[in-house]
């Protein structure tokens, strides 16, 4: 075993080691073994679908657009928390030579902590299954499309080390916002001249459906030697991600020399103590790099891939639970954390304790809102004109989602708090185990409620998705009314405090 393979082993067996809830840890193993099976079952679907279409069908731009996503979203994904999820605090390991390669790895095996990536994942796994229908000569397609997933997702983490690196300085920093606002415009020209089926087809990454061709009813020498060239690219793009996570984690940034306190003007004072308190948390959200960042991504990338692959409202009503669970993954499942050291401090001030936990509940509605909400609005731009049921259905799944990921993160962070100080481009919320289970949590309620109201645009009237919308937020609503309730017990609430303060 290499020395990168025995590192990345020993940070797995301390962070489990760190996992000291056996319910825990049953959930982890459980959830590490359930991702197979929703792999499976999400080609099973495809198939399915493929069997009971009539024959002739075209996957029109779906298909190319989900792997050209997937594409996207792999190089997103990792920049979004600056480079990779660390399987250990990165402070923890200043005194310990570890390798840039081990750090790599362990990035990549907490790839599926982002549940953008993982939505796209199962996205392709659901049109492969499409493409291909059942058959013998399925495995083949469905070993094409995992080496697809690992070549993307490797060559992503490398251009994201690479970017961390350039933005270290401020004349990189100044070249890739001129580089972004350069793809926007792109983009923008793409969409206005309605070409974005052609682009789609233009991307190398259309390349893949060829290829499952081969692998379904081709020829199998050609599968393999395409198959052969996605492995390859994957070695060598892993060793590209080495040593861009080696150079960008060695460059000195020109930021660490002013340090991370800057000049703060004094904000005027609030006229009640819950506008204080929402005011405070908000501050807590944008001081945060790894939060300004997610939530910058979350508002544009979902919108923008939705606009230029022109889904129809049944797809679009799919988006904004899935955004706003993105969100809710944040800091929403540790959202006490906001305050960190001063979580003591803020505890002992005369206000009433309901108050500070509906601040909390505030801030975090308003950011799900504004993520899924931008989704679907960009997603409108040449959306054709929807019916009342299909307009009412993305209302619906927009509210419920929200509602819904609000209440569950606030159970989740009164449950389960950690100390986070969220200072670092890389820091989490949670620590990777609790993360992934609160993924495949929050994943699974997303998909449902997406499904659901994708259903509910086939409705003969507006007024049914708007009732089913009206009683799946009640009980939601009702459930935040109740924590805030159970916040005023002394003993709940120092426990979350001492946990967030002092770890």
């Amino acid at each position: 075993m290499s020395l990168t393979l025995r590192q990345v082993a020993a940070l797995a067996r301390l962070r489990w080691q760190m996992v000291r809830s056996d319910r825990v840890r049953a959930a982890l193993v459980l959830g590490a073994a359930a991702v197979p099976l929703v792999l499976a079952a999400a080609v099973a679907t495809g198939a399915t679908l493929a069997d009971a279409a009539p024959a002739g069908t075209d996957a029109g731009p779906f298909a190319p657009a989900l792997f050209a996503a997937l594409a996207v979203i792999s190089v997103l994904a990792p920049l979004s928390a600056g480079g990779g999820y660390p399987l250990v605090p990165e402070e923890s390991l200043v005194a310990h030579p570890v390798r840039p390669a081990t750090i790599a790895v362990g990035s990549l095996l907490l790839s599926p902590l982002n549940i953008t990536w993982l939505a796209h994942v199962l996205g392709v796994a659901t049109a492969t299954g499409y493409l291909t229908g059942s058959g013998p000569r399925l495995a083949p397609a469905v070993l094409t499309t995992l080496a697809y997933v690992a070549l993307t997702t490797t060559a992503g983490a490398a251009l994201a080390w690479t970017a961390v690196g350039i933005r270290a300085r401020r004349g990189g920093r100044l070249a890739l916002a001129v580089a972004g606002v350069a793809g926007a415009v792109g983009v923008g020209a793409v969409v206005a001249a309605g070409s974005g089926r052609a682009a789609l087809d233009a991307l190398p990454t259309s390349a893949m459906l060829p290829l499952l061709d081969e692998a379904w009813a081709g020829s199998l020498s050609v599968w393999a030697a395409g198959f052969a060239g996605l492995l390859l690219g994957t070695g060598v793009a892993f060793a590209l991600a080495v040593r861009a996570c080696g150079w960008a984690l060695t460059r000195r940034a020109d930021r660490s020399a002013a340090g991370l306190a800057v000049p703060v003007r004094r904000r005027g004072p609030r006229r009640t103590a819950f506008a204080e308190l929402v005011a405070v948390d908000r501050a807590s959200v944008w001081r945060a790099p790894a939060l300004r960042r997610g939530v910058v991504l979350l508002t544009l990338v979902p919108g923008a891939v939705a606009l230029v692959a022109d889904v129809e409202w049944s797809s679009i009503v799919l988006l904004p639970p899935i955004v706003a669970a993105g969100t809710g993954l944040l800091f929403g499942i540790n959202v006490f954390c906001l305050d960190a050291g001063g979580a003591a401090w803020l505890a002992t001030l005369p206000h009433d304790p309901r108050t500070a936990y509906l601040a909390k509940a505030r801030v975090l509605t308003e950011l799900c809102l504004l993520t899924s909400g931008a989704t679907v609005l960009l997603s409108l731009g040449r959306a054709p004109a929807p019916t009342g049921a299909e307009a009412a259905a993305v209302v619906g799944a927009l509210v419920v989602g929200t509602a819904t990921v609000v209440a569950t993160c606030l159970t989740i962070s009164v449950r389960r708090p950690h100390r986070a100080d969220l200072r670092g481009p890389r820091d989490t919320p949670a620590p990777p185990g609790a993360l992934f289970a609160d993924t495949l949590l929050l994943s699974i309620g997303a998909t449902i409620t997406g499904s659901a109201f994708a259903v509910l645009t086939l409705a003969p009237a507006a007024w049914i998705p708007l009732a089913v919308a009206a009683a799946l937020t009640l009980p939601a609503v009702g459930w935040v009314l109740r924590g805030a309730h159970r916040w005023r017990e002394p003993a709940r609430r120092a426990r979350v405090v001492a946990a967030v303060a002092a770890g």
